[in-house]
């Protein structure tokens, strides 16, 4: 929901795009495999990034906007209040970016290893 972003710190709307890149970036491998007609299975690691990523984090985003709105009498308690919550809305935000960067680092390294197999294969036929 954009309206849950307006209240967000310029950092972490940098740090929103660039997740949004890395999710991109991911969908489309999965995408590439399927065209290929070849199923990957869904490791523990990616289905808790996926319920962060389309769970966990529009909850938390409509945490924070909610938060972030509501007026009290005592300001200093509500910027502590708000200050936590940044806090704790980056820490979550940093958890997602590394969960997406350690499952791309992997396909990498698959992709990686598929290529050094069939060079294998090359090389031991090559006669």
């Amino acid at each position: 929901n954009k309206k849950h972003l307006k209240n967000l710190p310029e950092q972490q709307l940098r740090q929103l795009q660039c997740i949004d890149e890395k999710v991109h970036s991911y969908q489309t491998y999965q995408k590439e495999l399927e065209a290929q007609h070849k199923k990957s299975v869904v490791t523990e690691q990616q289905f808790i990034l996926h319920k962060m990523l389309h769970t966990r984090l529009p909850e938390m985003l409509a945490s924070y906007h909610q938060l972030a709105n509501i007026h009290t009498s005592a300001q200093h308690v509500s910027n502590g209040k708000k200050a936590e919550a940044r806090e704790l809305l980056q820490k979550i935000l940093d958890n997602i970016e590394q969960r997406l960067d350690y499952l791309l680092e992997q396909i990498e390294t698959q992709q990686l290893q598929a290529l050094r197999v069939m060079n294998h294969y090359i090389d031991s036929h090559d006669d």
